[in-house]
C-alpha cells in the first residue's frame, strides 16, 4: 500500500483473526462469501454437493476468519508443488477489503510453495493488486478452456 489507511474502508482489521490452512470450512460459508464477492453468479456458480467436492480435491485451501469464526477471506490453489500453483480462488469479502487479508493469504501461498512459479487468471479490478506483489501478464498467451457438454469458453 502506498500510505497509511487512505484507502482503508472502515476500521483496522481486529486483533482476533486468523489465516488458517484448513479444507474445514462448509459449502455453505463458501457460497455466502462467493454471492458477497459476485463470484455465484457468474455462470461457473457450483451447487453446495460439488463445492464441497472441489474444496476437497483442492492441493491448497486457506482461509481467514474472524474471531466469530465468520469466512472473511479464501484461497484455493491446484499444484504439483514443483512446476507450478495455479489459484483457482483468491476472495476477500467486499466489507474486509483493502484490509490486507489478501496479502496474508498470498504471503502464506508464497511461503508454502517458496520457488515455485504462481499463476492466476485476475479480474481487471485485482491486476493492481497482483502488480505491487511483482507479478506480471504472461506475454502472447491466450486463456482457454472448454466446460463439460458445451463449446469452448467465450
Amino acid at each position: 500500500m502506498s500510505c497509511e489507511g487512505c484507502h482503508r474502508n472502515g476500521p483496522p482489521l481486529a486483533a482476533e483473526f486468523w489465516v488458517r490452512e484448513s479444507r474445514d470450512i462448509t459449502a455453505c460459508d463458501l457460497l455466502k462469501l462467493m454471492q458477497a464477492c459476485g463470484c455465484a453468479t457468474t455462470g461457473r456458480a457450483l451447487d453446495a454437493e460439488r463445492l464441497e467436492q472441489a474444496i476437497e480435491n483442492f492441493s491448497y485451501v486457506s482461509q481467514v476468519l474472524n474471531s466469530a469464526g465468520e469466512l472473511m477471506g479464501y484461497l484455493s490453489a491446484v499444484s504439483d508443488a514443483a512446476s507450478l500453483v495455479y489459484i483457482v480462488h483468491l476472495m476477500v469479502h467486499p466489507a474486509w477489503r483493502r484490509r490486507g487479508i489478501g496479502s496474508l493469504l498470498m504471503n502464506q501461498l508464497e511461503a508454502r510453495y517458496r520457488g515455485v512459479p504462481v499463476q492466476l487468471d485476475a479480474s481487471t479490478s485485482a491486476v493492481p493488486f497482483f502488480e505491487q506483489r511483482g507479478y506480471g501478464c504472461r506475454p502472447a498467451t491466450h486463456a482457454m478452456g472448454k466446460r463439460p457438454g458445451l463449446k469452448a469458453i467465450p
